[in-house]
């Protein structure tokens, strides 16, 4: 990875904190994930930080900001926190020209999960807000409240519908293989005296006379 190719994803990491920290938690966070970034492109020099940053910008913002948050609170967790990114990141890439439709369902799903938590986090904040107080002393907020918690309920209704989707799509391919494998079992004991035989020249260059067998 060049440094000024690091420089432009740690810029965009950086982007969205810089408003709500101060300038030296800004420059120590930069520091650890300067840090970070050399550890993983010693493991995978393979790696461009901006494929890596598109892919999260685009299928999992939060987890971005997540890793922020970790360099700030949790500094001892951040590059385990990258480096699970990372194996997320690349395992998602290897299935990408081994199986294209695969890897479209992946890349949706890492989409539908980010959803998922962003939600699931706008659920409590606006709890939180509300926390104390009565419906009719923040009608606007608990409507706000009312309808994030369905949109979160659409969302892992989604997410349940597609994981069951592709587990019956699994167990299809599974119960075929297993037919196959019955057939093939079934072949080999109605010719096991053939098969024997066949082992038996093989490994002694005889064959075995009819009184033999």
């Amino acid at each position: 990875m060049t440094t000024r190719c690091y420089l432009h994803f740690l810029g965009l990491t950086l982007l969205a904190c810089s408003l709500l920290w101060a300038q030296p938690e800004l420059e120590s966070v930069a520091a650890l994930q300067r840090d970070a970034w050399q550890q993983i492109t010693a493991k995978y020099p393979e790696i461009a930080a901006n494929a890596v940053q598109e892919f999260y910008l685009e299928y999992a913002p939060d987890l971005l900001k997540e890793w922020d948050r970790f360099c700030l609170d949790r500094p001892n967790e951040a590059v385990l926190f990258l480096q699970r990114m990372i194996d997320k990141f690349l395992a998602i890439q290897r299935v990408k020209d081994v199986n294209p439709q695969e890897y479209q369902r992946l890349l949706a799903m890492q989409k539908l999960e980010s959803q998922i938590r962003i939600s699931s986090k706008d659920v409590q904040n606006l709890a939180e807000q509300l926390e104390g107080k009565k419906a009719t002393e923040e009608p606007k907020l608990y409507w706000e409240l009312q309808q994030q918690k369905q949109e979160l309920m659409r969302l892992l209704k989604e997410s349940f519908e597609e994981s069951q989707q592709h587990q019956q799509i699994e167990i299809r391919r599974l119960e075929a293989e297993m037919t196959m494998l019955k057939q093939r079992f079934q072949e080999r004991s109605a010719n096991q005296e053939m098969i024997l035989q066949e082992r038996f020249r093989v490994l002694t260059g005889m064959n075995l006379t009819a009184e033999e067998q």
